[in-house]
């Protein structure tokens, strides 16, 4: 009479018990003549009553509890990657060309496959990784409420989701094969440290990106982008790594960036190509522009692909990628963070820094990597003449009037609306905004001074770079354009400045001496620094992409950090100071990101459809002498474009699905994104 867990799954409790009442009846029925025999089946029919009713009831429960943690996903995917404004104008634009059902909680699911409900659901359950701090996913870690490891792991499924299935994002260019058991290391580490009582490091189990151009001294290439150093072993971790290392970080793979760093494609290649790594793609607008260098760290950032990750500046690299991405970029004052073990364009302008969602991040990683090098000596003397031994961190300050006392300048040939807009805010912080003027300092690509640098610069530091690697034929920048030119993937977009740089003599040639003390008077005495001490400011508000040319010529930190967008689209606002005035660029940051929480997660946006019209407008009427109208007549041509998002049914597909049922999804959005 017992029946099978599929039969209890398909009848209700009330069904099952009147079946085991009705077979008890029918049972009894030819024992009525004998008492012992009646109570004997009757009470062997209540025992099995009693069991099908727990059996019943444990299945209900199970059933239940899977019911709910399905509801609970899609609500919070949906929050998550639908936002909670606005749904039903988002639901009306995403129902086109798609087969849903709602249900009547306003929950969609898709009538293709059914909503998944992965293993990690579990741990999404306890913590919403996605955009979480790292201060928030360093108390999980210690509050036992998530393991490192799978922490990586959710990383990792999400690059191979995102990255080269799904929108395609080819933001990372390799992941570390050892990443999980440097994330169980940090477990068990992390496990004896809080038994005893000890200190847990700030970023401890915290998995990071770091760009393709800082070494690490594993089983992940340090390339540049480039085939040509693929297969050299670096002869140590970057300075950078190491202090992240030692901050307990785990290395998770290696960012995608422009090739170079710019410096080989930048006059011919999009920004965020590379040979290796393909085109990085903006997780906001996947047919927009990524902006570069940093690019596969930006987007890695924005599209949580790693808690954290680390770009390289030395022109608008950290920032400018940083601004378009929706995410925090700071590129510090140069030496602040050593570049040693770092492929370079040019220790004049070179600089390292973190790119994340939250300025609260941003500083807790700049805390971790700064430090004097003796390899690089400009560290040793930037870091021994820092005002002020504090942590970042400490600076930060969410108070309404967190700005209190400070005088911070705003030149409108600096700035952008989103700067326009902040100055009310920053006022409303306590801040005092002046407007300013600002000298015409130059700057790349325009500026010849800067160029001339750049080029010397290169062809000294590149070779000296070389010349530590083994296991490779190069060792020069002649080596590199060899290389270069017998390979055709490197040749898909050439451009001249290794072979420029190359042409260069050495630094003690007088071109590069004047161009050099030019830049660096007009960046300084007769810019930045003149309008500092003459306004007597703290920052300087403005454009990201126009605060960081002024800045890298002058080697002066810059932030980039999200501002409110009517539009699915970022904004961002920048803050640019003097020397180590990093910590005052941070407060600045933070407190406008409390005051405005503008941060938006991307929804990868594609191009569903381009309408081009051609309209004619009638611009003048005239007569001509023998009193025949004549009519002048302007055509002007309007391109339309309409975008699309992912739904978020469809992202937690990608993103959570491992089998052979994910490929025609990640097929259709293969196609759907080349349109």
């Amino acid at each position: 009479m017992a029946l099978p867990v599929a039969s209890l799954l398909r009848v209700t409790t009330w069904a099952s018990l009147q079946f085991c009442f009705e077979d008890t009846l029918f049972s009894l029925k030819p024992c009525r003549n004998n008492t012992t025999r009646w109570l004997d089946v009757l009470c062997g029919h209540a025992l099995l009553g009693l069991g099908l009713l727990e059996r019943v009831v444990k299945e209900a429960t199970v059933t239940v509890r899977r019911l709910a943690k399905r509801i609970e996903f899609a609500q919070w995917t949906k929050r998550r990657w639908m936002g909670r404004t606005d749904r039903q104008s988002r639901d009306q634009k995403m129902q086109s060309g798609r087969d849903h059902v709602m249900d009547q909680r306003g929950v969609r699911f898709a009538r293709f496959v059914p909503v998944p409900v992965p293993a990690v659901i579990e741990l999404r359950m306890k913590l919403e990784i996605l955009e979480a701090t790292v201060a928030a996913l360093r108390a999980a870690l210690d509050g036992e409420q998530l393991t490192s490891v799978e922490l990586t792991q959710f990383y990792l499924d999400r690059i191979e989701a995102l990255n080269h299935d799904g929108p395609g994002l080819h933001a990372v260019i390799e992941t570390n094969p050892d990443a999980l058991a440097l994330a169980a290391a940090a477990d068990s580490e992390r496990s004896s440290m809080l038994s005893s009582g000890g200190r847990v490091p700030p970023l401890h189990g915290i998995p990071v990106l770091v760009k393709d151009n800082v070494a690490t001294l594993d089983a992940m290439q340090t390339s540049a982008g480039s085939w040509v150093l693929v297969g050299s072993q670096v002869p140590r971790d970057a300075f950078a790594v190491a202090r992240l290392r030692k901050a307990g970080a785990v290395l998770l793979g290696k960012a995608n960036l422009s090739q170079w760093s710019n410096w080989r494609t930048g006059q011919t290649a999009p920004n965020g190509w590379s040979s290796r790594g393909g085109q990085t793609r903006n997780p906001f607008d996947l047919a927009g522009e990524v902006s570069g260098s940093s690019s596969g760290s930006a987007v890695a950032a924005s599209a949580n692909l790693a808690a954290i990750t680390i770009g390289s500046e030395t022109d608008g690299s950290i920032v400018c990628p940083a601004k378009l991405n929706g995410v925090v970029g700071i590129k510090p004052t140069v030496g602040l963070v050593s570049r040693s073990g770092v492929i370079p364009i040019s220790h004049t302008q070179d600089s390292l820094g973190p790119i994340t969602r939250t300025v609260a991040d941003a500083a807790a990683v700049l805390d971790a990597i700064i430090g004097p090098d003796e390899r690089d000596a400009l560290s040793v003397t930037i870091n021994a003449n820092r005002p002020s031994l504090q942590p970042y961190t400490s600076l930060l300050d969410a108070n309404p009037r967190a700005l209190q006392g400070l005088r911070i300048g705003f030149a409108v040939k600096l700035g952008n609306e989103a700067s326009q807009n902040a100055v009310k805010v920053l006022e409303q912080l306590g801040a005092t905004v002046v407007e300013i003027e600002f000298p015409d300092v130059g700057g790349y690509p325009n500026d010849g001074n800067e160029l001339t640098i750049l080029r010397f610069d290169f062809k000294q530091d590149i070779n000296t770079y070389l010349s530590e690697l083994t296991n490779t034929k190069i060792k020069t920048l002649d080596d590199i354009i060899a290389a270069a030119a017998a390979d055709s993937r490197e040749n898909i977009y050439p451009s001249p400045e290794h072979e420029q740089s190359n042409a260069t003599t050495d630094p003690s040639d007088p071109v590069y001496q004047t161009a050099l003390a030019v830049q660096l008077r007009d960046s300084r005495e007769a810019g930045i620094d003149l309008v500092l001490a003459r306004d007597k400011l703290d920052a300087i508000l403005g454009d990201p992409d126009l605060l960081c040319g002024p800045s890298a010529m002058a080697g002066y930190p810059v932030i980039s950090v999200p501002a409110p967008s009517p539009e699915w689209k970022p904004r961002a606002v920048g803050f640019m100071g003097g020397a180590y005035s990093d910590g005052v660029l941070l407060k600045c940051a933070y407190a406008y990101e409390q005051a405005t929480k503008a941060r938006k997660m991307p929804e990868f946006h594609t191009v569903v459809k381009t309408v081009t019209t051609t309209k004619s407008i009638l611009k003048s009427q005239s007569q001509t002498k023998s009193g025949e109208s004549k009519s002048l007549i302007t055509t002007r041509t309007i391109t339309t474009t309409s975008y699309e998002p992912i739904s978020f049914i469809e992202l937690s597909l990608m993103c959570h699905l491992r089998d052979g049922s994910s490929s025609d999804l990640r097929n259709d959005w293969h196609q759907k994104s080349s349109r």
